[in-house]
């Protein structure tokens, strides 16, 4: 018979556990910033170990036959796996990932690492086994999550001031290539620098502007 929920959460499963990689802004954080976790099947092992007499899991097939499920745009994956601990049957959505991140699309292998991803959670959830990691696992996720907002609602907030700043100029200057000249910028550049939404280059260009707008008698154009 299984362990209870209480002793499997208690168990230390330090001597189990591996280190992956995290990411922001598709670049790797310090070591000290990865998060541990269990291979599924040192999780199966450890539910024999701990009293399981029998243990299956499964992915529920959509319309297609397809062990994925996606919204009407055909985008946001998610698996549906079902976890069988000798009489008790549980089940889990857990989304298809990319790099410590939601993806829009889904390969074969995404889709199968969430299925062993969505395993070891529902084993944790309801049993009690490994929970400790997935608790450290979901703050790291919301941190990201907030960091991203954040830093999404700073850029949008310097493209405001941005497009503002080139609108003003165009009510002085009247055309784009004189403001370009000045600036000494290419519309292509513009639209880069608006594609790429780095907060710290559009203030730069900003700073330029505004310095056009207060003082254009002794302003002198980028090389």
């Amino acid at each position: 018979m299984l362990k209870s929920f209480k002793e499997l959460i208690a168990f230390d499963t330090s001597s189990y556990e591996q280190k992956k990689p995290t990411f922001k802004n598709k670049k790797p954080l310090p070591e000290s910033k990865w998060l541990s976790y269990i291979e599924w099947a040192v999780v199966l092992r450890l539910l024999y170990d701990n009293g399981a007499e029998k243990v299956r899991y499964g992915t529920l097939l959509n319309s297609t036959e397809y062990p994925a499920v996606f919204d009407s745009n055909g985008e946001n994956p998610f698996v549906s796996v079902w976890v069988e601990i000798d009489d008790e049957r549980y089940a889990i959505e857990y989304p298809v990932l990319g790099i410590n991140t939601y993806t829009k699309k889904a390969g074969s292998l995404n889709i199968h690492t969430a299925q062993q991803r969505a395993f070891v959670k529902c084993v944790a959830i309801n049993t009690g086994l490994g929970l400790s990691l997935w608790i450290k696992d979901e703050a790291f996720m919301a941190d990201q999550l907030k960091e991203d907002t954040t830093s999404n609602a700073a850029s949008n907030d310097a493209k405001k001031r941005f497009l503002n700043a080139f609108n003003r100029l165009l009510g002085v200057y009247q055309e784009h290539a004189v403001i370009h000249g000045l600036l000494g910028t290419t519309k292509e550049g513009f639209e880069k620098l608006m594609g790429a939404g780095v907060v710290s280059e559009i203030d730069a260009q900003l700073e330029r502007m505004n310095a056009l707008l207060a003082n254009p008698e002794s302003f002198k154009p980028a090389n």
